[in-house]
């Protein structure tokens, strides 16, 4: 159920910025086609709301993309680290792709430590 959640979640943020910049391109036209400054001001208005619900769809998108890879990443991770014989650095492994963090930036160097110390492994 929360694959399914996450994907709507997703595949929404997706067709929300989709939406905003097409509204953004469509009003280059608009812009040509301006007679007068009254029309000016108002196409300059209502570019400058959507502008600003753009930004936050558009990072709601970029955290979903690195959240979605720091997962893939880890869950790639994860048959290599079931198969390797039992030690300290093993367990550390384990103990690092254990951990839950909401943060992208701390999963992110989690994933980095979990790499490293796989190369350490014989």
């Amino acid at each position: 159920m929360e694959n399914i959640s996450s994907s709507y979640s997703q595949t929404t943020a997706y067709l929300n910025l989709e939406t905003e910049i097409n509204f953004l391109d469509n009003q280059d036209s608009e812009f040509s086609g301006i007679t007068s400054l009254a029309q000016a001001k108002q196409l300059s208005k209502a570019w400058e709301s959507r502008l600003g619900k753009s930004e936050p769809l558009s990072i709601t998108a970029r955290t979903q993309i690195l959240s979605h890879r720091l997962d893939q990443f880890a869950s790639r991770l994860q048959p290599f680290i079931d198969s390797a014989s039992p030690s300290s650095t093993l367990d550390l492994v384990k103990q690092k792709l254990g951990t839950s963090t909401p943060d992208l930036k701390k999963r992110h160097q989690l994933l980095l430590d979990v790499a490293s110390l796989m190369l350490q492994l014989p």
